[in-house]
């Protein structure tokens, strides 16, 4: 049996892990900056108002609910 032969990298990087690279970096980033945006959100994003919610806290008439 021949042990395998790892490949010695000499030149630049190729063109396919290049882009490979910039698209993993660009999607580490945009989650990075998701997770920044959420987190400084925290709380103040509510998807639904229980109607408990309501009662504790009176809305203005003027005010739309959806």
């Amino acid at each position: 049996m021949k042990p395998w032969r790892v490949a010695k990298r000499t030149g630049p990087l190729k063109r396919k892990h290049k882009r490979l690279t910039f698209v993993a970096i660009g999607l580490g980033l945009l989650a990075a900056s998701a997770g920044l945006v959420l987190n400084a959100f925290e709380e103040s994003i509510v998807f639904f108002h229980s109607p408990t919610d309501f009662a504790e806290k009176p809305v203005s008439p003027d005010r739309r609910m959806r």
